[in-house]
């Protein structure tokens, strides 16, 4: 036996080099070492930037609403209970946490009603069934408009109006933070823009301010218009690429509908359509998705008009909730149940993709109960600071078609954006429009 091994081992020789012989070669086979992991990086790159990280639902909510905890009326028990009847998906309770946002009596979100806040919120949480979550509306309106904050363990202890303590230090040492909206915007208005016309005095104070605004965010008064403050912008020098740079970290959406919350009975459709702010704040450089939201200050959570902010979730918990908006998968619907699947490159809408020459848009709409309506999408680009974005696709959808595809060339070099506007014509006639979160594609 031991003298066939030497024979055995020629034979396994030959016919190894036989078979290196005969055998197709990989072209790997002939790189280096370097070059073949260098390839096989990219390879998987490749392969990850065209398959969508996973599969996600949609759900529907409310990212602010009210009770008389601060400026509304009943309690939170009621809030989540209400909007459990009114089909909604989650809803935030985000309370004013500053006395001078509240009524003429002073309340507002003291530690034990916030703990009180806290414990409804985990009470009515129910995987699979409604995310109750909860948060605090920082600032007021005359201090540099208002921004909700979610999930803190504590009440805000920053001095009204400081946005760059916000953003700097008390943010920064509260990493429970889900993320922060920022509400009702009018950059027109804290610009100086607005259209002035004298409003009576008693607009001098903060609560009817603040009342007046989310009611009917046009025209302000002559004494409420040139403030220069929105979120923070006096903070920062008036610069709005310093403010964003402070702001990205934690802002990740903006109200495009708001209320109006001050209303008692429900209306038709959201009153404040804030859409050229949402084109303004993404041309500054704010990484923003936007959202429509009701404000309730009334016992309508959920019913006050079929406006619904859409995350693309992978379950339906406040920690599924939370993660889809902090990766901006999310998109602002005037009707309450249309769903927009958007992506680029097979990542979905939020997302930060690398540069790229060519990015393949896909868009797919979902509106079960309305299979007879048609769609005008409109695909929207820009370059921040190169003026507001604009279309640079348009189609006609008609009954029974629902996707999309287009391919998109950023401007190299620099930072590009893409979002998509869907119109809904209804079998009746009427018109519900959808905006979704951008895509952003690097330098």
């Amino acid at each position: 036996m031991p003298q066939l091994l030497p024979r055995l081992s020629s034979v396994l020789m030959l016919l190894l080099v036989a078979c290196q012989v005969s055998a197709p070669r990989s072209p790997l086979a002939f790189q280096p070492a370097g070059v073949q992991a260098l390839n096989q990086a990219q390879n998987l790159a490749q392969a990850r930037a065209k398959a969508p990280n996973k599969t996600y639902r949609a759900y529907f909510g409310n990212l602010h609403a009210h009770t008389a905890y601060s400026d509304g009326i009943l309690n939170p028990r009621e809030a989540y209970r209400t909007a459990i009847g009114n089909g909604l998906d989650f809803m935030a309770v985000t309370e004013h946490n500053h006395s001078a946002a509240g009524g003429s009596d002073g309340i507002y979100l003291t530690p034990e009603r916030y703990e009180d806040l806290k414990k409804n919120a985990r009470e009515f949480s129910q995987p699979g069934k409604f995310a109750a979550l909860y948060g605090q509306e920082f600032s007021t309106i005359s201090s540099g408009n208002h921004v909700n904050v979610f999930n803190a363990a504590t009440i805000i202890d920053v001095d009204n109006g400081d946005f760059k303590a916000l953003y700097e230090k008390w943010l920064p040492a509260h990493k429970e933070v889900a993320f922060v909206q920022m509400n009702h915007p009018n950059y027109k208005r804290d610009m100086g823009l607005a259209e002035k016309k004298a409003q009576p005095a008693i607009l001098m104070s903060d609560d009817a301010d603040h009342k007046q605004s989310e009611a009917r965010l046009l025209p302000f008064g002559v004494l409420k218009s040139d403030l220069f403050n929105d979120y923070g912008y006096d903070d920062y020098n008036r610069n709005f690429q310093a403010l964003a740079a402070a702001a990205n970290p934690w802002v990740r959406s903006i109200e495009i509908l708001n209320g109006p919350g001050t209303n008692p009975k429900p209306i038709a459709k959201a009153e404040a359509y804030m859409e050229e702010d949402y084109f303004f704040y993404l041309n500054q450089g704010f990484k923003l998705a936007p959202t429509a939201d009701q404000d309730n200050h009334f016992a309508h959570w959920g019913s006050l008009h079929p406006g619904r902010t859409g995350v693309l979730a992978s379950e339906l918990t406040p920690a599924g909730i939370y993660e889809a908006l902090r990766a901006r998968r999310v998109f602002a619907s005037e009707d309450q149940n249309l769903a927009v699947y958007f992506t680029a490159n097979g990542q979905y809408m939020g997302s930060e993709l690398p540069a790229s020459g060519e990015v393949k848009l896909e868009v797919q709409i979902i509106d079960k109960d309305e299979p007879q309506a048609r769609y005008l999408l409109q695909i929207f680009a820009d370059v921040p600071g190169k003026g507001t974005a604009v279309p640079i696709a348009q189609e006609n959808l008609n009954p029974g078609q629902s996707q999309f595809s287009f391919l998109w060339r950023p401007e190299p070099g620099v930072e590009n954006y893409a979002f998509v506007k869907i119109t809904q014509t209804n079998a009746d006639g009427s018109f519900d429009d959808v905006w979704t979160s951008p895509v952003w594609v690097g330098k």
